[in-house]
């Protein structure tokens, strides 16, 4: 231990990878003195001249740092109503952090949280990232049942596109509404009647999400239904009503454990969705999931990202007393897992937990190398 309190941190550097041809994932390596890194993700939609300019702001106050010194946190700390673009490099250096304290302790991430309360999560597949090309009804239909076999259990969409509380009630609102309702309808007709399917509405409905409630079960269905309304709109988040067992999920774009905690007694819905990376990393998605979990309530994290941002996520939930359900982006990258040296393991349409050190991720060299970065571009209605 003496020999590792002795190994600081030697450079922060971005590593960016070409995802498919509108997306990239955004890696942090953390490469200490022993020669040992660590890697976390911080990837934000199209964002990363941004991401890397914060990432080499704050790297000069981090080198230097034990490996193994808790101050070294203390300049990744984020608050309430911190920007994305500061949050998401924190987030991404901070997972790297405990992957390289896992590996140089030789030990897993969730044993570093306290210790295993579980060894695998059941996944919901978002398929929405596999439509960026195809957004017609029989595509969403093929993505969903798609992700069925391949194990999932779970199938998350995003159905509908273009629209806004300001188009509803004219006529284009309802063509775009009616077009969302389709594209739901042909993927629970794939799915059948008993499979879970969850619906997000990236928060387009505004004060008239009450009355969207009916035609989305009437159509589909769901086990849940996703960002309605903003997180920030609490008094029309409480005038939505649901059948009972169909979930009112919300909170990806919070930060803070008040936050999340609010969002039950203020918009009274039933599942928050903290995200690892954008809440500042696997310590704080820990402590949120451990905090709502001990007043009685849901958390189920959000986490349209790739490989790293999942099994971060992975590990502060196996952490955790109460088991809850973990999102998976489906976008069609056939080398994902190795990418990141198989680490991803499943079994039954859960992630299974390694005893790897750290996250048990190593980057495939080779595979960045022919997966540069691509310029980003995002349909409209392509949402996570």
């Amino acid at each position: 231990m003496t020999f590792l309190n002795g190994v600081q941190i030697a450079e922060i550097r971005p590593v960016i990878v070409g995802a498919t041809e509108g997306s990239n994932w955004f890696f942090v390596e953390v490469v200490s003195t022993s020669g040992v890194y660590g890697v976390g993700e911080a990837t934000l939609n199209g964002r990363e001249t941004t991401v890397s300019a914060v990432i080499a702001e704050l790297a000069p106050r981090l080198l230097g740092f034990s490996v193994l010194d808790d101050q070294v946190f203390q300049p990744l700390t984020v608050t309430q109503g911190m920007p994305l673009t500061q949050i998401t490099p924190r987030s991404g250096i901070e997972m790297a952090l405990w992957d390289l304290r896992g590996k140089l302790l030789g030990r897993p991430v969730v044993d570093l949280l306290g210790g295993r309360q579980r060894r695998s999560v059941r996944l919901y597949a978002n398929v929405n990232r596999s439509l960026l090309a195809d957004r017609s009804p029989a595509a969403f239909a093929a993505a969903a049942g798609g992700a069925r076999d391949a194990g999932f259990t779970a199938v998350k969409c995003a159905p509908f596109d273009g629209v806004s509380a300001e188009l509803l009630g004219t006529p284009e609102g309802d063509r775009l509404v009616d077009e969302g309702l389709t594209r739901l309808s042909e993927v629970r007709r794939e799915l059948g009647a008993d499979f879970d399917l969850f619906v997000d509405c990236h928060g387009r409905f505004g004060a008239s999400a009450h009355e969207m409630v009916d035609p989305i079960m009437a159509t589909a269905a769901p086990a849940w239904i996703e960002s309605l309304l903003g997180d920030d709109e609490a008094d029309g988040w409480r005038s939505v009503q649901t059948p009972p067992g169909v979930l009112k999920a919300a909170g990806e774009t919070l930060a803070t454990t008040p936050e999340h905690l609010a969002l039950f007694d203020e918009a009274k819905i039933d599942v928050t969705m903290p995200d690892v990376v954008y809440v500042g990393g696997i310590k704080p998605l820990h402590d949120i999931t451990r905090a709502v979990q001990a007043a009685g309530h849901r958390s189920s994290p959000h986490c349209p990202h790739g490989p790293v941002a999942v099994l971060a996520s992975l590990h502060a939930m196996c952490a955790a007393p109460d088991d809850d359900l973990l999102e998976y982006a489906v976008e069609g990258v056939p080398w994902r897992s190795a990418l990141v040296g198989d680490a991803e393991v499943f079994r039954d349409g859960c992630l299974v937990l390694s005893d790897r050190p750290g996250l048990g991720i190593e980057l495939d060299r080779e595979l960045v190398r022919r997966h540069p970065a691509r310029a980003r571009l995002r349909p409209l209605g392509a949402q996570a």
